[in-house]
Order: structure tokens, then sequence, then C-alpha cells
């Protein structure tokens, strides 16, 4: 790395890109159906980043954290993500339909602040 030029954490790096290109693209999330994209800006990526992490902080999570996230491949998994990230917690991308007895066990083994899901019977703070 050159001698100019510090290290800086991937929440802070993504902070710097939504001030330096705040309507360029991020992410495209492409349906598996064949629908139309949807186009996610640095801008949108990092407020809404910052909202799920303000959220996170305030139920706990910090970088001794692990964050359990089942969501399908939707744009709520990446604010989630990154949110989680960018308080320096540990992210485990969990399958939607992972047995639950498999699930079970990975979260006892985890222990997770919170786990981020669409599932109704898990009993961990949840945001969706």
């Amino acid at each position: 790395m050159p001698e100019d030029k510090k290290p800086v954490s991937w929440g802070l790096r993504m902070t710097m890109l939504a001030e330096e290109h705040p309507d360029k693209v991020a992410l495209y999330l492409l349906p598996r159906d064949g629908s139309a994209h949807r186009a996610v800006s640095w801008l949108e990526l990092e407020t809404s980043a910052n909202r799920v992490a303000r959220w996170m902080r305030d139920i706990g999570v910090n970088e001794h954290s692990a964050v359990g996230i089942s969501l399908w491949n939707c744009v709520e998994h990446f604010f989630a993500a990154t949110a989680a990230w960018k308080l320096g917690a540990l992210v485990l991308p969990m399958r939607g339909e992972m047995p639950a007895l498999e699930r079970d066990a990975m979260l006892d083994l985890l222990n997770p602040t919170v786990v981020i899901s669409r599932w109704d019977n898990v009993a961990y703070p949840k945001f969706w």
C-alpha cells in the first residue's frame, strides 16, 4: 500500500463512495424470473445500511457480535450485511430453506445477537 494511503474500514469506505458518487449504481438486483432489475445507488445503500446499523447498535450489536441473515435474494440482505459490517460484526448468511433442526443447531453454536430473517419461529430479535 502506498505510504500516502492509509487503510480504511469497509464502513468508512462505503461512506466515502456515497459521498463521492451518490447517484452511481452500487448494486443491480436481477430477479431470477426475468422481471425488471432494481438499481441501488451508493447513497441509498449507505442511507439504508446506516438506518439498519443504528437499530442493530441499539439492540447491542457491536464488533464482538454475530448477526445471522436469512433473507432471500433481496436488497434487504445487502442492507443488513452492510450494517453489520459497519459495526464490525460477523455476518452469517443462512439459507432460507434450511431445515429447522440444522438452523437451530447453527444458531445455538453461533449465539447471534440478532437474526434477520423472514422466519416466524426464531427466538432472536428480528428486523424483517
